[in-house]
């Protein structure tokens, strides 16, 4: 569940470029890492679960990442990207670091339970 719901996060962040900054869905996105529902799985149930596997703590870094950029990309969206292609340009690099560090949590959430239980199972 912890997968879908950064996902969504995710999602969210993209649509913040249509809703604009005074929207509710802004507003969930700028939960920092440690208030959303993966940051508080990885403090809670994910440090109970896997705080022992080599994976745990290099998940922290690259999921702060993706809310970081996340965070980016709402300044920029303020800064009239409709008809500036400098701050366009800056978005999307935004959203790409914000894609790359997401690839990594979620391998990095794969790897912890491949290392527990020897498998796939997340």
């Amino acid at each position: 569940l912890v997968k879908i719901d950064h996902v969504v996060y995710k999602q969210r962040a993209y649509r913040v470029i249509a809703e604009g900054t005074q929207s509710d869905v802004t507003n969930a996105v700028k939960v920092d890492h440690h208030n959303c529902r993966l940051g508080k799985w990885y403090e809670g149930m994910g440090r109970e679960q896997f705080g022992s596997s080599s994976g745990y703590s290099r998940l922290e870094p690259v999921h702060a990442e993706v809310h970081n950029a996340a965070h980016r990309a709402i300044v920029l969206v303020d800064q009239g990207w409709e008809h500036d292609s400098e701050v366009q340009r800056r978005i999307l690099a935004t959203f790409q670091a914000m894609e790359e560090a997401s690839s990594k949590v979620m391998d990095g959430m794969d790897g912890m339970v491949v290392e527990k239980y020897g498998h796939e199972k997340a």
